[in-house]
């Protein structure tokens, strides 16, 4: 038995950093972009890309689902309308944060639509309604999601 070997074993297992040496090994940690997302703090894949804020199954569970003739609405923004918008004709994306708005809308591509609404107000929750075209997809993730489920 290699001694120093076990030694430092030990001291990792009572420090509790055994499990962060076992990660950093990991292939699919590297290869859907963990360490990207938590390096850069924003939910990115292995190349850098904007991806959903959205377990790893979840997205790819999605995206291949996904194609450019469909048109979603989601509730709440961001990464996730970026993402979309390579992945399908259109998106409308409904946002209640004024500031997180503005920011998302320098960010976004053309076929992205992105409106802010009043949470308060009830503006937010209706939005959906004011289209008559049925979605492809409906995402709901930002407020009052029970409520957006409902009106959805």
């Amino acid at each position: 038995m290699n001694i120093p070997k076990a030694l430092l074993r030990k001291l990792l297992d009572i420090s509790g950093l055994r499990s962060l040496n076992v990660l950093r090994n990991s292939e699919y940690l590297k290869s859907t972009g963990w360490f990207n997302s938590c390096k850069k703090r924003n939910a990115v894949d292995s190349s850098g890309n904007a991806i959903p804020w959205m377990p790893y199954p979840v997205i790819t569970f999605i995206e291949k689902r996904l194609s450019k003739d469909m048109a979603v609405f989601e509730y709440g923004s961001g990464n996730s309308s970026i993402w979309l918008a390579d992945r399908v004709g259109k998106v409308v994306s409904c946002e209640h944060d004024h500031k997180w708005h503005e920011l998302v809308n320098k960010m976004i591509p053309e076929n992205v639509h992105l409106v802010y609404r009043d949470l308060d107000s009830g503006e937010y929750i209706a939005e959906i309604s004011k289209y008559r075209k049925e979605f492809d997809v409906i995402i709901i993730d930002g407020r009052e999601r029970v409520k957006c489920v409902n009106n959805a």
